[in-house]
């Protein structure tokens, strides 16, 4: 026996335990989207970080390049992508040219005297991560932000057998061509959230016949480092990846950064290579 269909009848009403499962649905789901949007949010750098750094030896390069012959002279400030890939049409080849801008290898040195070496070896998954590369040739510097999350501070705490962080700067920087270690270096810093930030330039890079640039990263510890021991080192250049023009339309106007702060007094120990 078919029943008509009134649509003025009452609604059934679900009871109290379907309504607590709709609205917790709802919160998990609401609650995953936050969470993705805050990850995305956390992950980016925050804008005082990614700041070109002026300094008197940029600004005095960047005047010179201005009065230079604008068909020769090139762009004063450079960055590059850390990945590059280039297609063989003709034979079918793919040849991949990159470097890992996260901590996610095992540090394991040749101990051969040649490169920054350590007895020890330590994985740091992704606690450490370098971006916003930029290269000014012309004034022989190099900048780079780096970051750390609390979970590299911690394994840092529990390496060193350390209580507590130490007070002031924890980590000290240098950069390493394969040759020579780069020592003279200012900053500025900032935090957020679960992230610690250091936005590095250095002086005293010498561009011609560049192969890599290494971002060695030491715990600045009693004071004394120790050059070919890093506690961790990241790669911030290599020459088989294109460098393109870094935009300085935000860079300006052209003065020293008032942020910029000297590192802590360290004694720097060398193993058979140059330290500028």
């Amino acid at each position: 026996m078919e029943t008509d269909y009134d649509p003025y009848e009452p609604k059934q009403k679900h009871g109290i335990v379907y309504n607590i499962f709709k609205w917790a649905a709802i919160v998990l789901v609401v609650g995953v989207y936050l969470l993705l949007f805050f990850r995305m949010c956390i992950k980016e750098d925050p804008a005082l970080v990614k700041t070109f750094l002026w300094t008197e030896n940029s600004i005095t390069a960047y005047e010179d390049w201005q009065k230079a012959d604008p068909k020769t002279r090139g762009d004063f400030a450079y960055t590059q992508d850390n990945s590059y890939i280039v297609n063989n049409e003709e034979t079918m080849e793919t040849i991949t040219y990159s470097y890992d801008t996260f901590s996610c290898r095992e540090n394991a040195y040749s101990g051969d005297g040649t490169g920054p070496e350590n007895s020890k070896k330590y994985i740091h998954y992704g606690q450490f991560h370098i971006s916003n590369p930029v290269y000014i040739p012309s004034a022989g510097e190099a900048q780079v932000t780096f970051r750390v999350n609390d979970e590299g501070l911690e394994e840092l705490m529990t390496t060193y057998g350390l209580k507590e962080l130490p007070k002031g700067e924890i980590f000290a920087f240098a950069l390493f061509d394969g040759e020579t270690y780069y020592t003279d270096y200012s900053f500025i810093a900032d935090e957020r959230f679960t992230y610690l930030y250091r936005r590095l330039t250095f002086s005293g890079i010498n561009y011609e016949n560049l192969q890599e640039l290494r971002l060695l990263i030491y715990y600045v510890g009693e004071g004394t480092v120790d050059l070919a021991s890093p506690y961790e080192y990241l790669t911030i250049y290599l020459a088989d990846i294109p460098m393109r023009a870094y935009d300085l339309k935000d860079a300006k106007p052209v003065e020293v950064n008032g942020k910029l702060e000297e590192p802590p007094y360290l004694v720097f120990q060398s193993s058979g290579t140059k330290e500028e």
